[in-house]
């Protein structure tokens, strides 16, 4: 079982990283903080990259925490792109809690 809270800040319409060209696609910067055993978190990591978007990981960091049956924290700065944009919209950030088993 691990802990999973996010924010999420949807950005301008952009090229996916490393291409060049007309389509512009939508993107979402996350913030995501896990917690729980480090072979979760693994798991969690490895999800992430099986996603049907193309996900950008910005920054990861894990530490372990003394005192708390050896689970992990991991901290993750990523962008998910979505679909070729056609307008550009700007919401509010979206904090979330999620427990997974």
């Amino acid at each position: 079982q691990i802990s999973v809270t996010f924010s999420a800040q949807q950005q301008k319409a952009a090229n996916l990283p490393g291409t060049t060209g007309a389509q512009n696609y939508s993107s979402v910067d996350h913030s995501v903080e896990v917690r729980g055993k480090a072979a979760n978190i693994n798991q969690f990591i490895h999800a992430l990259e099986n996603l049907a978007y193309f996900v950008q990981l910005s920054t990861f960091k894990i530490s372990t925490i003394q005192g708390q049956d050896k689970d992990s924290v991991g901290a993750l700065s990523l962008k998910v792109f979505t679909k070729p944009a056609t307008t550009t919209t700007t919401s509010s950030p979206t904090p979330s809690n999620t427990s997974l088993q």
